[in-house]
């Protein structure tokens, strides 16, 4: 069953390829004629010129799909904002022995430490799939400096702080947005690209550490909300241009 579904994919993916060849040959061709281009060369440009502009094309469109994201995180996050202080009063209800141990767990996978070792075994895992990694490592520097901006410039309080009776653990910073979820969500376009079997598992895990942030009083929930959307965006961008620059 799993070597005939194999060779389906196999099918599929050649005739995919043959089909996104014709297409650009034929954008390719358009522009072999205006500029007149060689006629023993022209096929060969034509193909490369038409994948060229493919890839401009597939960039752009996927672009389109970020920025829908992007204004889905904004509303998400003013509807987060206004839902803080009923999240914040209940979530006590929620509180037992054994869920506060299991997400003070979790949440160490957020904690530059650990964020590191996985960004570390990510790269490797990433580079053996595919063999180009510094766009990988280009997004992640760039949202950990963001996040260290956005910190400085919000400077808003964690709710532990304004409360010490919700205090679990400690952090340090201002709160807005949440470093665990924007570091955790900005790696999953890459990783979900490379290894699209375990996409669901990414999100998993990055949720947990995202809601562990939440209920160990440490985020209001539009911190996590925002860094979540803002990382998946920046990585997802950076993923896409990966892509765009690798075809042409």
């Amino acid at each position: 069953m799993k070597i005939r579904q194999n060779k389906k994919q196999k099918i599929e993916k050649k005739s995919k390829n043959k089909i996104d060849n014709k297409i650009s040959y034929k954008i390719g061709n358009i522009f072999g004629n205006i500029f007149r281009i060689n006629l023993k060369n022209k096929k060969e440009y034509a193909i490369n010129r038409g994948k060229q502009i493919n890839s401009y094309y597939f960039f752009l469109k996927s672009q389109l799909k970020n920025l829908k994201i992007f204004l889905i995180g904004v509303l998400s996050t003013i509807v987060a904002f206004a839902l803080d202080p009923y999240v914040l009063s209940n979530m006590y209800l929620f509180h037992n022995y054994f869920l506060i141990s299991f997400f003070k767990i979790i949440t160490l996978l957020g904690n530059i430490e650990f964020f590191f070792i996985i960004f570390l075994v990510s790269s490797i895992m990433i580079y053996f799939n595919r063999r180009i990694i510094h766009w990988f490592i280009i997004s992640t520097v760039i949202v950990s400096i963001l996040v260290f901006v956005l910190k400085i410039l919000t400077n808003r309080l964690r709710p532990f702080m304004i409360d010490s009776n919700l205090y679990i653990i400690n952090a340090e910073m201002s709160g807005f947005p949440s470093g665990h979820a924007m570091m955790m969500f900005s790696i999953i376009p890459f990783l979900a690209k490379n290894f699209p079997k375990y996409r669901v598992y990414f999100f998993i895990v990055a949720i947990l550490v995202a809601v562990s942030r939440v209920y160990l009083n440490v985020h209001y929930l539009s911190d996590v909300v925002a860094g979540a959307f803002l990382g998946y965006v920046i990585g997802k961008f950076f993923s896409d241009l990966e892509d765009k620059l690798f075809i042409s």
